[in-house]
Formats: structure tokens, C-alpha cells, sequence
């Protein structure tokens, strides 16, 4: 028993380590002010897309002096959607921002997570702190456009329409 708890800490010590790696750049979006309309059943989700972003990444890199070759890993940092209006994301149940390439046929999928949040449904909250996802969006952010999409789902038919602010940013990361 008395061996017991220092292995934990010694556990707990090496599992806490950051994993991440060193960060080599950070890309903050512009925000945007979007609405999120009344009336959307919760058997349905509903979707904000900007069909074609610039991903800012060879700016970055030059802002940096980093090349694409010293970037292990680009993933999100941030993401937040705020409420203008006043009301709350009660009715909401989950929210994901998603990115994939320009074009895909039907947008984008549950694969292409970069943040999300869930068990929201009846919390009072007036901002919303996303969760950034495990994925390397290394490949995608590369190719110098991508397309964007808000996904809300619902727990029961919105009966508010909420006009919020979306900011979100990436970072690219070295694990060496």
C-alpha cells in the first residue's frame, strides 16, 4: 500500500506530459456574426458553411520562417461561439466545426471534426468553448483552401433565433 501511491504519481507525472509538441505558428480566423434561425426541428441538424476559405497557411509559414517540411502536425487552438442576442444554447444538444476539401459531394462529414461540444442540451450557457479535435489536418490545410461548416444539433425544435460570433484559429505543431 505504501508502494501504491508514489507509483501513481509517477504515473500521473509521465502521463501529464505535453505530448503536443512545440508550436510553431498559430492562425486566428477572422470572426464571424452568424445567425442561427427558429423553427429547426431536433431531428435534423442544421448546417453554416463557407464553401471556400483561404487556410492562411503560406503566410503563416513566412510570418514564422518555418517551411511545410518542419510542421509535424496542424490541428485546432481555439474555438468559441459567443452569443450577441442574449440568448442562451439551451435547445442545442451537440456542435461540431468541421473542415474538408473545397468540393467534397455533401459537404462535409462526422470524419472531418476539428472542435466540438456536446452534452449542451438545457445548460444556460452564453458562450460555448469547443473542444479541439485528435485529427492532423496537416494534408488539408496544406492545399491552401478548405471548406468550413458549423454543424448544430438540436434537442428538441429551436423556438430563439440566436445571432452569435464564431472565432476559432489552428496551430501547426513539431514534435521533435
Amino acid at each position: 500500500m505504501k508502494l501504491l501511491l508514489p507509483l501513481c504519481i509517477i504515473l500521473l507525472a509521465f502521463g501529464c506530459q505535453n505530448d503536443r509538441g512545440e508550436q510553431l505558428f498559430r492562425i486566428d480566423y477572422q470572426p464571424l456574426d452568424l445567425t442561427l434561425p427558429a423553427g429547426q426541428p431536433a431531428f435534423q441538424s442544421f448546417v453554416i458553411a463557407r464553401p471556400e476559405m483561404n487556410s492562411q497557411l503560406q503566410q503563416a509559414l513566412d510570418d514564422n520562417n518555418v517551411s511545410l517540411e518542419d510542421v509535424d502536425e496542424i490541428g485546432g487552438t481555439f474555438a468559441r461561439i459567443s452569443s450577441l442576442s442574449g440568448e442562451d444554447f439551451s435547445q442545442l444538444r451537440e456542435v461540431n466545426l468541421r473542415i474538408c476539401p473545397v468540393g467534397q459531394e455533401n459537404g462535409c462529414d462526422q470524419f472531418d471534426v476539428l472542435f466540438s461540444l456536446d452534452d449542451l442540451y438545457l445548460r444556460r450557457d452564453l458562450v460555448l468553448n469547443l473542444n479541439p479535435g485528435l485529427r492532423n489536418f496537416k494534408e488539408l490545410v496544406a492545399s491552401g483552401n478548405f471548406r468550413m461548416e458549423l454543424v448544430f444539433f438540436f434537442g428538441e425544435t429551436s423556438s430563439q433565433t440566436i445571432d452569435f460570433r464564431l472565432e476559432w484559429g489552428i496551430r501547426g505543431v513539431s514534435r521533435e
